[in-house]
């Protein structure tokens, strides 16, 4: 009798490619744990024959280039640590195009008095703009820790966005996270390696094509990573001995703690689930006459940021309102707060569709579906780890 494969027994790898197509060795750092995992191949794509005969049987079927996908979701664990990255890095790095894991810890100065929106520290070394910081107001109405982006630094002097509640006080802390940025090219492809009881697989040049984060009022938050693939590899490497993970279940944060900003003049929005989707417009060059198996990738069209945001009617009308009066929004979704555990998603520039209106018997729901602009280049949106 055979023995049927569980697929919770499945254990996934996830590693950067030295060069398109090429494996790494996987280590047990390179583990993620995974809720699905869809890894397609077709070795050959036959395709009839267009030989004609008297009779209508095909007599033959044709070799086309081999291909592949991938399609991985699983919970968004934070590390538990600041400054340490998530165990998604892989897909987040190399589906958004750059990382940058801050260094910089300082408290608040008391002069010159900090405001809401920004104030001299103790030291700004480490801290840099367009990076995501953690700050901690230690007591008054408004205590907790709050993430924030920095928008300029000068010196010792930060500014970030949104405002806080209230402005922080000298001895407060301020620490740098993990932010993950856009770039015109993305840096890396990726093996990724899938173990099962009595299958393994490993699937060579994966490329993140669509990268998406769902933040749910009712669930903990979830990444999904999906693209073209080059293939499997003609034999699985050997699994590691061990696998390390990042965060855990015990801290990982949830909609229960979080909010989200929307405005110029920043309005906290009550919602109950966000959704964001970057497309990455990526294709697999397999056309080149010789080649049985796609040998690089490229961008072949632009890159669409977009935002899809579940909220309930109610007296809380600035997005509805931004979006009839064709005003373009900062937005900014925290998950979490506390330190080492939090998520958090920046988009300076958003335009927003009007919903439909629905008119039920109680209680109404607005869909809005959002996009998110560049300004300068590669900077429509932003994802921190804090």
């Amino acid at each position: 009798m055979t023995n049927w494969t569980l697929g919770r027994t499945g254990l996934l790898y996830v590693a950067e490619e030295t060069a398109y197509g090429t494996a790494p060795t996987f280590a047990p750092t390179n583990f993620f744990r995974h809720l699905s995992a869809a890894l397609s191949y077709n070795p050959q794509n036959r395709v009839d024959s267009p030989a004609r005969y008297t009779d209508p049987d095909v007599r033959a079927r044709l070799r086309r280039r081999q291909s592949g996908s991938f399609d991985v979701t699983g919970l968004f664990y934070p590390s538990g640590t600041i400054a340490t990255a998530p165990e998604a890095a892989p897909f987040l790095k190399n589906g958004l195009g750059a990382s940058a894991v801050g260094v910089g810890t300082s408290t608040v100065s008391a002069a010159p008095a900090p405001t809401a929106t920004g104030a001299t520290v103790a030291s700004g070394t480490g801290f840099a703009a367009n990076t995501f910081i953690s700050i901690t107001i230690a007591t008054g109405a408004n205590a907790g820790t709050y993430v924030r982006f920095l928008t300029n630094v000068a010196s010792n002097a930060l500014t970030w966005a949104p405002a806080l509640p209230a402005a922080p006080a000298s001895g407060d802390t301020v620490k740098a996270g993990v932010t993950y940025s856009l770039a015109t090219a993305l840096p890396k492809s990726l093996d990724i390696g899938h173990y099962a009881d009595n299958q393994n697989r490993e699937q060579l040049g994966c490329v993140v094509d669509k990268l998406a984060i769902t933040l749910d009022a009712a669930e903990e938050p979830r990444i999904q990573a999906s693209g073209p693939a080059q293939g499997y590899a003609a034999s699985a490497q050997v699994k590691p001995g061990a696998f390390t993970t990042v965060g855990s279940d015990a801290t990982i944060p949830s909609g229960i703690l979080g909010s989200l900003w929307v405005g110029a003049t920043p309005t906290n929005l009550e919602f109950l689930k966000l959704v964001l989707e970057v497309q990455n417009g990526m294709a697999l060059q397999d056309t080149a006459f010789g080649t049985q198996k796609p040998v690089t990738y490229y961008r072949k069209s632009r890159r669409t940021v977009t935002l899809s945001l579940d909220t309930m009617v109610s007296d809380q009308l600035t997005l509805f309102q931004a979006a009839i009066a064709l005003t373009d929004t900062p937005f900014f979704a925290q998950c979490g707060t506390v330190e080492g555990n939090q998520i958090a998603i920046y988009c300076p520039v958003t335009q927003w569709e009007v919903p439909d209106t629905p008119d039920a018997d109680e209680t109404n729901q607005w869909n809005f579906r959002g996009r998110a602009l560049g300004t300068t280049g590669n900077d429509s949106v932003y994802v921190g780890v804090c």
